[in-house]
């Protein structure tokens, strides 16, 4: 079969080609996802803890997103927190997504909060943008004997 651990480890040193063979493409993800959900059921949620600044531009883009909704007859998906993931995301629906004048300075500033974001065509017309806060969660520090 493949050797999952040299191209795991070509990927994290960058130096790996494009992966063209489909088969590969999803023997591949479909490891990294139960290597995902490995790693999470190794944490608990007790051992993370606010980090407030993040959490502060998490709650400004939620309700940048959440005022343009309302504007644009949009909706959010339900924001689920999960401390032990560590980021945060959001999830917004538009049949139009067009931000101008004050609204696109806002949206700026919201985008440089993010270190994700994702703008896709639905299959009714619509738009779903999707968002990531980084680190609003960190592991709670631990405290020597």
């Amino acid at each position: 079969m493949y050797n999952w651990d040299e191209i795991i480890n070509k990927i994290y040193n960058g130096t790996i080609e494009e992966i063209e063979n489909n088969e590969i493409q999803e023997e591949f993800v479909q490891k990294l996802s139960c290597l995902y959900e490995y790693t999470m059921s190794l944490r608990n949620n007790d051992d993370y803890t606010v980090n407030q600044p993040q959490m502060d531009k998490f709650i400004k883009v939620l309700n940048f997103f959440n005022d343009y909704a309302e504007i644009c007859d949009g909706f959010l998906e339900p924001v689920k927190l999960i401390p032990k993931e560590e980021h945060c995301g959001i999830t917004a629906h538009f049949l139009v997504f067009d931000v101008f004048g004050k609204e696109m300075s806002e949206f700026s500033k919201i985008i440089s909060y993010l270190s994700a974001l994702s703008v896709d065509a639905t299959s009714d017309g619509g738009v779903c943008v999707s968002v990531t806060v980084p680190n609003v969660f960190v592991p709670k520090k631990k405290t020597g004997k």
